[in-house]
């Protein structure tokens, strides 16, 4: 896991990510990795063990354990700048059976409203700015359009949707772009979970379909 102001980016061993939100298997101790992109940080879920230092550039080791299925909350425990009272996670200890299903990707309740692509061309674009905002923050498109976000600033981002029905990104460095293709209408919104204190939201309404 990375540290990064002001949230915690979480990769599986099978390449899967998420944000802010870690999934483990309960009544099993969960090796943890833990490093930091910018400052450091501090990993602690009071309910799970003690804390882990994040230090950029190093490699710290750590493990949870959750003995009953749930979700159990967690911050930042080292002061790390101006949002650090933001910098908060959820460990969700599920099943065994539910921990391959998250990990395998298997659809949501009630079917994915969109899917991740890549090179298809985008009838919109947004970007991401170092002010902090999404760039259009609304916009509306037709079901089967493409959306691409790009972040062109310095800053990292990413594009976590409130809705499990569709993809969020993973961490975007400068330059790095994300490509949702829309398949059912409605709207949804979505935050750059590293920058949601400074209100970093946007929204997209899909119409037709």
């Amino acid at each position: 896991m990375t540290g990064i102001q002001w949230a915690w980016s979480f990769k599986y061993p099978n390449g899967k990510t998420s944000i802010s939100t870690l999934t483990i298997p309960v009544g099993q101790v969960v090796r943890l990795q833990v490093t930091s992109k910018d400052v450091l940080h501090s990993f602690w879920v009071p309910r799970l063990g003690g804390q882990i230092y994040a230090k950029p550039g190093f490699q710290n080791s750590g493990w949870i354990e959750a003995s009953q299925p749930g979700t159990y909350y967690g911050q930042c425990n080292e002061l790390c700048g101006l949002y650090h009272f933001s910098m908060t996670l959820q460990v969700n200890a599920v099943s065994a059976d539910q921990y391959q299903a998250f990990l395998s990707g298997a659809p949501p309740p009630g079917g994915a409203a969109a899917e991740k692509v890549s090179g298809a061309p985008a009838a919109v674009n947004v970007g991401e700015t170092d002010a902090l905002k999404f760039v259009p923050a609304t916009v509306t498109a037709k079901v089967g359009d493409v959306i691409q976000w790009k972040n062109d600033g310095s800053l990292v981002h990413n594009v976590v949707f409130a809705s499990d029905q569709v993809p969020s990104s993973d961490t975007m460095n400068q330059g790095d772009t994300f490509e949702v293709k829309f398949t059912r209408a409605g709207t949804y919104s979505y935050v750059c979970k590293f920058h949601e204190a400074n209100n970093m939201r946007g929204a997209i309404t899909v119409t037709g379909g």
